[in-house]
């Protein structure tokens, strides 16, 4: 069951059959969809993402899949996730940070606020001891929010993709994410 989570100018809360259309238009869009995992997605691809949401994700309790939105106006920023990781590197129990935000909303902080948000739900609230973050070694604007977060490097893979990067933080105080607002 995905939690109701929240920051100081963000609502993390489960989909909703109606906003449909706002993940097709996030996961169609090629500038959004760059560096995020198969590139971007054809409407269609969009839409059976969409529905497995509420029957592989929601209807057994898979994992945390949240909408995004802001608190003043309820504008939709994004999507995020925490899930168990699958990539080849990931052993079991690894749990990942996923989050792709509108380009309306690059370059406001929302990143950092909402992979901070997560991490500490992860480890306060599920009692993870270690999550992960991959990126495309391309990505300079998310590896940027990892480093910030203090998260460190751990290893790195190369797919018909291309490079991407993993990770890590620990539940230890040592590498929690700070608190500090952008």
């Amino acid at each position: 069951m995905t939690r109701l989570l929240e920051t100081e100018r963000l609502i993390f809360r489960p989909y909703e059959p109606g906003d449909r259309a706002l993940l097709v238009a996030l996961f169609t869009d090629p500038s959004v969809m760059k560096f995020v995992g198969t590139g971007m997605q054809t409407d269609e691809q969009a839409r059976e993402g969409f529905e497995r949401i509420f029957t592989k994700v929601y209807e057994p309790g898979a994992f945390d899949v949240w909408a995004l939105f802001e608190k003043a106006g309820g504008t939709f920023v994004g999507h995020a996730e925490l899930k168990p990781r699958r990539d080849e590197l990931a052993s079991p129990g690894d749990f990942e940070i996923i989050y792709v935000l509108d380009s309306g909303s690059w370059g406001r902080g929302f990143a950092t606020e909402v992979a901070r948000r997560i991490l500490e739900f992860g480890f306060g609230g599920l009692k993870l001891e270690r999550i992960h973050a991959t990126v495309d070694a391309e990505n300079e604007a998310s590896l940027r929010v990892l480093l910030k977060l203090g998260m460190r490097y751990e290893a790195e893979f190369e797919d018909e993709y291309g490079k991407t990067l993993v990770y890590v933080a620990d539940a230890d105080a040592s590498a929690r994410p700070d608190t500090a607002q952008e």
